[in-house]
C-alpha cells in the first residue's frame, strides 16, 4: 500500500473535500446500531471544512504540501475522518452491540447461558486484566457454551469501560426473531476494521496531520485481513494502553479462518513492544472452536470453558433476584467476587433438604476436596493447561520440588497450574513428609516441605519422598541462598535477586579440622557424585544464547505474574526492594558499632579487633551507621536505572557450595569461593545430590557477609520460583 510522494496528501485533501460537502441529514439507524456520516452533527462538517482550508493554505506554489509538522488538536477528527473515508459507509456502534447482548441475556430461557461466575473467578482473567505488559488471553469453549461466552464478553467490555480504561471490542450478538441485522456482513476484515476504528477513538494526545494522512490512505486501501492487521499495528503505536475483546462468534460463518488470529496478534504485540516497550495491549479472543496458539510464548494464556457444575435452581434463583453485580459497582481491575449464595435443591419424598453452594455442587462437606482438585489456580498458567490430567497413581509424578522455608514454598505454589488432593495418593509406610501436589505446565509435580534447613533434613525428606513417589525423574531444590558477589564489572558480577543454577556441588564443610586450619575431604570416594548425564546435557543447552534468552524471558514473565498476585501483601513482598538496598561492603569491614557511645560492651566487643557485640549482630546497617565509603562500587548497580530491572536480573550457572553453616563473613566467603571456584552458598543441596538427578535453583538474598538482612528474601524466593517454572517449560 505504498504510494508515490504527494499521493497521500492529495488523497487526504480529496477525502476532506468529499466529507465537507456532506450535509447532516439527521438520519438515524438506531435500530441497527450503524453509525453513518450523515448522522454526525454540523460541528463535525464545519471542523472538516476548516481543516481542509488550513491544509490547502499550506500548499506551496508547486502544489507540494508543507504541513508535515502541523498538529491535529481535535483527536476525534482522527478516527472520524479515517472511519468514514471511501469506500466505508459507516460502522457498527459497539455500545449498541453491547446493550443488545445484555438485553438478550435477560430473555434467555436457559440459565446456564447467562452464568459467568466461574469465568470471573478464574485467576487467569484477573492476571490478564491487571497485567503490566502486553498479553493475550484465549477463552475457548464449545458450541454448548456459545451463549454464555458471548454474554461474558459483553459484561467484560462493560467492566473495563466503567473503569475508564480504553477498550475496543467486537462481541457476539445472538439473533432473536424480529431483530435487526446490519446492512453489511460482519466478516473477518470488517471485524478488524471496527477494532482499528475503536482503537483510534482511544487516542488521547494530539498528533500530527501526517499521521492522519497515513491513516486515510491505509483505511481507503485496506481490503484483506492482512491489510487490516497492518493498520491495527500502526494504530497500536498511537496508544499507550488498550484492551481488545474479540468474540469470533460475531462472524461465525468464517470463524475457522480466524483460528490463526492469536498468532497474528502475538506477532503484532512483539513488533509493538520492540519499538514502543511502554505500550501495553491486552487482547482477549473468545471462540467456540480450536485456535492456533503461538508456541513457546510466555504472554499467551488460555481458559478452557466448560459447562458450569452448579445446580440450575441456584442460577435461576440468582437471576430472578437480579443478583448480578451491576457494572457501575465494579472496581477498577477487580472482577466481581463470587457469591456464596445457598438455596435448597429440589428434594424427593424420602430426602432431606440439601444445601447447594455455588462453589461446591456437592455441598459444603465436599468443599475442601473440591478446592484440592482444581485447574489453573496459579497466578500465571501455561498455554497448554487443557492438557493437564490428574495422575491416577503416585508413581506418575515425575518432578519433586524441595523447599526448606515457607516463603520459598509460597512462591512455588503460586505458580502451580493445577492442585491435586494429596489425600488421593497414599503415602508409603514410614513417609513422614508433608506434600503439596499439582502440576506445572505439562509436568505433574510434588512439592516437598522440608521441616528445617540443613542437608540431613533434606536427605531424609528426599529418601522418604522416593518411597511414595517412585517415578520421580528430577529433583529441584528451590529457594534462597547467599551469593558470591563476583568481580565488579565482570560477567560474573552478581546482584541480590539473581538466580544461580548448580552444575556441580561442593560440600565445603565436610573434612578435617587441624590446629589452625581446615582441610576438606576431596577424594573421589568422599566427594559428591558428578552431575547426572541428562541434567548435564540440559544445562549445556541452557548455556547457549538462544535458550538463556528464552529462560530469562519466561522468568521475567512469571515474576511479573507473582508481582501481580491478587493478595496485596504478597504483591508487596515480591516487589523489587530497590537497587539502593543492594549494598556490598568490603569483605574486611565488620558490621559493628563504630563509636564507644553506641555500645554498652565496647571494651570487650566492638572496641576490640574483630569483636562484635550481640546487639550489633541484630541491628541493621542504618542504625549502626555502616560507612558509605566502605561500599564496593559495581557496574550493574550504577547502570541499574539505565538498564531497567529486567535487564539486571541475571541467571548464573556454576558450582555451588553446600553445607550446614550459614556464612556471615565476607572474608571467609571470598576464601572459600577462591579455593572451590563456587558462585553461591546454600544448605540443603548436599542432602539431595546423590539421590538421583538433581538441580539446585536458588536466588541470592544476601552477600553471605556480616551485613546480611532478610529484606530481599521474599523477592529472591519469587525469582527462584519464576526461574523454576521457566526451566520446567524447557525440561523433558
Amino acid at each position: 500500500m505504498t504510494c508515490s510522494v504527494g499521493f497521500k496528501e492529495t488523497n487526504l485533501l480529496n477525502e476532506l473535500r468529499a466529507q465537507s460537502e456532506c450535509i447532516a441529514r439527521k438520519e438515524t439507524l438506531q435500530a441497527t446500531g450503524i453509525t453513518c456520516l450523515g448522522q454526525l452533527d454540523e460541528g463535525y462538517f464545519s471542523a472538516v471544512r476548516d481543516l481542509c482550508r488550513a491544509l490547502e493554505s499550506l500548499m506551496d506554489d508547486s502544489g507540494e504540501p508543507r504541513w508535515t509538522a502541523v498538529r491535529l488538536e481535535d483527536t476525534s477528527l482522527l478516527w472520524k475522518i479515517a472511519s468514514f473515508c471511501k469506500p466505508h459507509a459507516g460502522f457498527l456502534d459497539p455500545c449498541f452491540l453491547r446493550q443488545q447482548v445484555k438485553y438478550i441475556s435477560n430473555v434467555r430461557l436457559d440459565p446456564f447461558e447467562a452464568y459467568g461466575d466461574d469465568i470471573w473467578a478464574h485467576p487467569q482473567l484477573s492476571s490478564w486484566i491487571g497485567a503490566g505488559k502486553s498479553s493475550i488471553l484465549l477463552l475457548q469453549g464449545s458450541h454448548d457454551s456459545r451463549g454464555r461466552s458471548g454474554i461474558f464478553g459483553a459484561e467484560l467490555a462493560d467492566h473495563i469501560a466503567d473503569t475508564k480504561k480504553p477498550v475496543a471490542y467486537m462481541v457476539y450478538k445472538p439473533t432473536l426473531p424480529g431483530s435487526c441485522r446490519p446492512p453489511f456482513p460482519i466478516e473477518e476484515a470488517e471485524v478488524l476494521r471496527h477494532l482499528a476504528i475503536q482503537a483510534l477513538q482511544t487516542v488521547a494526545d494530539c498528533t500530527s496531520v501526517q499521521v492522519l494522512t497515513d491513516l486515510v490512505e491505509s483505511f481507503s486501501q485496506a481490503k484483506t485481513c492482512a491489510d487490516w492487521f497492518k493498520v491495527i499495528c500502526d494504530v497500536f503505536y498511537l496508544v499507550s494502553e488498550l484492551y481488545i475483546i474479540i468474540d469470533l462468534g460475531i462472524h461465525a460463518s468464517s470463524a475457522d479462518a480466524a483460528k490463526t488470529w492469536p498468532s497474528k496478534f502475538h506477532t503484532i504485540l512483539e513488533d509493538v513492544e520492540a519499538i514502543s516497550p511502554e505500550t501495553i495491549i491486552r487482547v482477549m479472543i473468545i471462540s467456540c472452536r480450536p485456535l492456533d496458539v503461538p508456541q513457546n510464548s510466555v504472554n499467551v494464556s488460555k481458559i478452557i470453558l466448560r459447562k458450569p457444575n452448579v445446580h440450575p435452581d441456584l442460577i435461576r434463583n440468582r437471576h430472578s433476584k437480579q443478583a448480578r453485580i451491576p457494572p457501575s459497582l465494579w472496581q477498577a481491575y477487580q472482577p466481581p467476587k463470587p457469591r456464596a449464595t445457598q438455596v435448597e435443591a429440589p428434594k424427593s419424598q424420602d430426602e432431606s433438604p440439601v444445601l447447594v453452594n455455588n462453589h461446591s455442587p456437592n455441598g459444603p462437606a465436599n468443599e475442601t476436596a473440591a478446592q484440592n482438585n482444581h485447574i489453573d489456580m496459579g497466578v500465571a498458567g501455561s498455554v497448554a493447561k487443557d492438557c493437564i490430567e490428574k495422575p491416577a497413581h503416585a508413581r506418575e509424578f515425575t518432578i519433586a520440588i524441595f523447599c526448606a522455608l515457607p516463603i520459598e514454598a509460597d512462591a512455588v505454589l503460586s505458580l502451580f497450574d493445577a492442585h491435586w488432593n494429596q489425600h488421593d495418593y497414599s503415602k508409603a509406610p514410614g513417609d513422614d513428609n508433608c506434600y503439596s501436589i499439582g502440576a506445572i505446565g505439562r509436568h505433574n509435580v510434588v512439592l516437598v516441605h522440608i521441616p528445617s534447613m540443613g542437608k540431613s533434613k533434606a536427605a531424609t525428606a528426599s529418601s522418604q519422598c522416593r518411597t511414595t513417589f517412585t517415578g520421580i525423574k528430577l529433583s529441584l531444590l528451590v529457594g534462597i541462598c547467599g551469593g558470591v558477589p563476583g568481580e565488579p564489572g565482570s560477567e560474573g558480577e552478581r546482584l541480590l535477586g539473581d538466580v544461580v543454577i548448580s552444575e556441580g556441588l561442593v560440600q565445603y564443610d565436610f573434612g578435617r579440622q587441624y590446629p589452625g586450619f581446615f582441610k576438606r575431604k576431596a577424594t573421589v570416594q568422599e566427594s559428591l557424585s558428578k552431575l547426572d548425564a541428562a541434567v548435564s546435557s540440559f544445562l549445556a543447552r541452557l548455556k547457549t544464547a538462544e535458550y538463556t534468552a528464552l529462560l530469562l524471558k519466561n522468568t521475567h514473565h512469571y515474576l511479573d505474574a507473582l508481582q501481580s498476585h491478587p493478595d496485596e501483601k504478597r504483591r508487596l513482598q515480591y516487589t523489587h526492594p530497590g537497587i539502593e538496598n543492594d549494598s556490598l561492603y568490603q569483605p574486611f569491614y565488620l558490621h559493628k558499632h563504630h563509636e564507644k557511645s553506641q555500645c554498652s560492651s565496647w571494651e570487650d566487643d566492638c572496641g576490640t579487633l574483630g569483636g562484635v557485640c550481640e546487639e550489633a549482630i541484630e541491628s541493621n546497617c542504618d542504625s549502626l551507621g555502616c560507612e558509605y565509603h566502605q561500599l564496593i562500587q559495581r557496574w550493574r548497580t550504577q547502570n541499574f536505572e539505565k538498564q531497567g530491572q529486567e535487564r539486571n536480573l541475571t541467571i548464573h550457572i556454576g558450582k555451588l557450595a553446600s553445607g550446614d553453616k550459614v556464612i556471615k563473613s565476607g572474608e571467609d566467603r571470598d576464601r572459600v569461593a577462591l579455593e572451590e571456584k563456587i558462585i553461591a552458598f546454600e544448605m540443603e543441596g548436599a542432602g539431595l545430590w546423590d539421590h538421583g538427578p538433581c538441580m539446585v535453583i536458588k536466588s541470592i538474598c544476601d552477600h553471605a557477609d556480616c551485613h546480611k538482612s532478610k529484606r530481599w528474601q521474599s523477592y529472591a524466593a519469587a525469582t527462584a520460583a519464576a526461574c523454576t517454572k521457566g526451566i520446567l517449560e524447557q525440561w523433558g
